[in-house]
């Protein structure tokens, strides 16, 4: 029998964020994951693709890193989408998001990726940024 801190101490953190206009994947989540590994738990990120500011080395692997190299570019990234998916899908105990969705945000079948983690298991923590969060407190009550 798992107890509960055994459940998460053998986790899989992938964390995926993105906007309207592409991948954000943001340098908090290295830092995120940083200090889970320090906690004692495994720890991974997966992006879709970084910013020329952050270094690849930032993040752990990318959407593209689940498919062979010789497949042309946009291959690479649809493919990886899905294989990165099933990947969380098999491994992964808890996934921490944001609202945007994981690998297939892009496509039709984003409305199946909730389902799919679902029935796999897999524990989803969405975290808010940019225009997911709110300050109440700031809210003008008329």
């Amino acid at each position: 029998m798992l107890l509960r801190g055994d459940l998460y101490k053998s986790m899989l953190y992938a964390i995926w964020c993105r906007t309207s206009g592409g991948s954000v994947p943001l340098i908090s989540n290295k830092y995120w994951s940083a200090a889970m590994k320090e906690a004692g738990f495994d720890s991974m990120t997966i992006m879709q693709d970084h910013y020329l500011i952050n270094r690849r080395e930032d993040f752990d692997r990318y959407f593209y890193d689940f498919v062979p190299a010789w497949l042309p570019w946009l291959v690479r990234r649809g493919l990886g989408a899905c294989l990165a998916l099933a990947f969380v899908l098999r491994r992964c105990r808890v996934l921490h998001m944001s609202f945007q969705g994981f690998a297939l945000d892009n496509t039709c079948f984003w409305r199946l990726e909730s389902a799919m983690l679902k029935l796999a298991g897999v524990k989803v923590v969405a975290m808010p940024f940019g225009g997911d969060a709110y300050k109440y407190s700031e809210v003008i009550d008329t």
